[in-house]
């Protein structure tokens, strides 16, 4: 990992000795990934429907229907609306 940049030269060193203690690296699963894109593409659209959230990732639409349904429960970041 860079540790630092001496004249735009970049200086590395151990990941151990980077990144902070407390810091969580272990690999997420695959559903923490997917909700981690529908969100950051939910914040880039603003409000939109859900078809387009999932195309702008290149997340199948009943993945990310399931996704979001199945944890709206734990957070309130996507509103469904019915027309």
């Amino acid at each position: 990992m860079i540790a630092n940049r001496i004249n735009f030269q970049r200086v590395y060193d151990l990941r151990d000795r980077v990144l902070p203690a407390d810091t969580d690296s272990r690999e997420p699963t695959i559903s923490e990934m997917r909700r981690h894109l529908l969100e950051n593409s939910a914040k880039s659209l603003g409000v939109s429907p859900l078809l387009a959230i999932a195309d702008y990732t290149h997340v199948n639409y009943p993945i990310a229907k399931a996704s979001s349904l199945s944890e709206r429960d734990r957070s309130i970041k996507f509103l469904m609306l019915q027309a």
